[in-house]
């Protein structure tokens, strides 16, 4: 129940920062030419470096951190509700 507030809190926020950013279809031209002229280095990149799996494992890492995270503020939320510290 506690874990269910906190995560659905923390997706609340992380829905409304995600909310902030531009909608790609209205970003200027220059960006979207930018993205377009970079896919090819990329993809040149990507048969080296291996960038899927470079995402993967970014993905995997962050999660970690913010179990850790929620973890460590539900504790420390629950000890100040319990007044010990």
């Amino acid at each position: 129940m506690i874990t269910s507030f906190f995560l659905t809190g923390f997706m609340g926020l992380a829905r409304g920062l995600i909310s902030l950013l531009p909608n790609p279809d209205s970003l200027p031209s220059q960006i979207n030419d930018a993205f377009t002229s970079i896919t090819p280095y990329i993809s040149k990149a990507a048969f080296f470096f291996p960038l899927a799996t470079l995402f993967t494992i970014f993905t995997i890492g962050m999660s970690i951190e913010v179990g850790i995270l929620l973890f460590q503020a539900g504790n420390y939320l629950l000890n100040k509700i319990r007044g010990s510290g």
